[in-house]
């Protein structure tokens, strides 16, 4: 797999549960990553201007039998120098793990980089490369300027792929209007470990009394990457709103991200401190146990270009806990989940808090049985078993046309290891390649 993220950044995601479950069926599963998070570490700016190659084997992160080795190329520490690096070491350590580890296919998600690299190398190598598709990738790269360019370089990857899987109808629509092959792009649908996160098992009051929230509390729960687009901050200003007279609102919100820091300021500033708490990080097997303790789901963000098309994996959670979700009408979420499904659509994301407050008990109890009847058929064993048969539909015919061809799978390199000396040589040549590549494709 490669991946333009750190394999433990963030998560878990549709890549974590699917390829450490195949890891667990006894498939070597092999990432090539890069840690995008390092400008946000304290002390990032004092550290070595270079990162080396890393080799991480052994990684699991959900299931304990899982096995991954995770793999870094060594890149540049400073801001836009991190991109151009990567543009020759990516290429470079996915070549290497090629030729070490021969595998049968190459999967790319979320990412512009290497999945760009790995369908030119799949090409060139005769190897199946499948374009998984979570969101509309060139839209979360931080810097505006570069998303044209990021789209450029992905409408050549979904052209090389011989296969593109997405999340969801609508980001399937969406990468075919970039150039994917509509034969060969088909949806597969995010999924829920269901013993896991099963309700009639999970202490629902443990959590409520580690943080502090009482049998009597309405819980409003959010979990996840907080965004400036997340629609948090409206909901706190509403929970202020409120606090009057419905001082039993309760917010908890799980996670960190940019927005965290901002957001935390906000409660601070609206005065509902005892009514807004803040776990950040925590471990996922602390996950269900704090769904468990929720009332509400909430998914406010708002209707921008990264999450119009998104399905994000925690909305099978909360509906795996059987919790009533309150989301706002994003079209992605809206054409996977549909009606009669557990959730509630709303407008804009300032009507979050309101719509919880008024939901009556049979409105509760309606939302949760709708939950509960939805998600049967979202079991990540059945998701993962999907996958793996796709997988395997595309490995046998690349084997057969290879040796057709007489041509071998990868070609032998004598290079064992990227230099991390040789890193900033040839970059202007690099840039100059990009920028030909873009006006090749502009033109076009």
């Amino acid at each position: 797999m490669v991946h333009d993220n750190g394999w433990t950044n963030k998560g878990p995601h549709q890549h974590h549960h699917l390829l450490e479950k195949l890891s667990v069926k006894g498939h070597q599963v092999v990432v090539v990553e890069y840690d995008h998070l390092w400008r946000t570490r304290d002390g990032s700016a004092r550290s070595p201007h270079i990162s080396g190659e890393s080799v991480r084997t052994g990684v699991r992160r959900f299931y304990d039998n899982a096995d991954v080795t995770c793999v870094s190329p060594p890149f540049i520490k400073v801001p836009l120098l991190d991109y151009l690096s990567l543009a020759a070491t990516f290429r470079r350590q996915i070549k290497q793990e090629i030729q070490r580890f021969h595998p049968d296919v190459i999967v790319g998600f979320t990412g512009v980089i290497s999945p760009f690299w790995g369908a030119t190398l799949a090409e060139e190598m005769h190897i199946p490369y499948v374009d998984y598709w979570l969101d509309a990738t060139d839209q979360l790269v931080p810097e505006g300027f570069l998303r044209p360019l990021a789209r450029v370089i992905q409408r050549s990857t979904v052209k090389k792929a011989t296969s593109v899987l997405t999340l969801s109808e609508t980001l399937r629509e969406y990468v075919i209007q970039l150039g994917a092959n509509p034969s060969t792009t088909q949806v597969l649908p995010g999924g829920v470990d269901l013993r896991t996160f099963d309700p009639s098992a999970i202490d629902s009051q443990r959590m409520r009394d580690k943080y502090g929230l009482g049998k009597d509390a309405l819980v409003l729960f959010f979990m996840g990457w907080i965004y400036d687009f997340a629609g948090l901050q409206e909901a706190v200003l509403e929970l202020a709103r409120y606090r009057e007279v419905r001082p039993d609102l309760k917010l908890l919100i799980v996670g960190e991200g940019d927005f965290y820091p901002r957001l935390q300021e906000i409660v601070r500033e609206n005065h509902v401190e005892e009514s807004v708490v803040f776990t950040g990080k925590v471990p996922y097997t602390e996950i269900p146990e704090l769904i468990a303790a929720a009332d509400i789901a909430l998914l406010p963000a708002h209707d921008n270009e990264i999450m119009r098309n998104a399905v994000p994996i925690k909305i099978y959670e909360y509906l795996a806990m059987h919790k009533p979700t309150i989301c706002t009408k994003l079209s992605g979420i809206m054409r996977e989940f549909g009606q009669n499904c557990g959730i509630l659509y709303i407008e804009e994301p300032n009507d979050a808090v309101g719509v919880a407050a008024n939901l009556t008990r049979e409105d509760v109890q309606t939302l949760k049985m709708q939950a509960k009847q939805f998600i049967e058929n979202y079991d990540w064993d059945k998701i993962t078993a999907r996958f793996e048969e796709m997988l395997t539909s595309l490995v046998e015919p690349s084997h057969r046309a290879a040796r057709l061809d007489g041509k071998p799978m990868s070609e032998p390199d004598e290079t064992n290891h990227v230099d991390n000396k040789q890193l900033p040589v040839h970059l202007g040549a690099l840039i100059r390649k990009l920028e030909a590549f873009r006006r090749r494709e502009i033109s076009r």
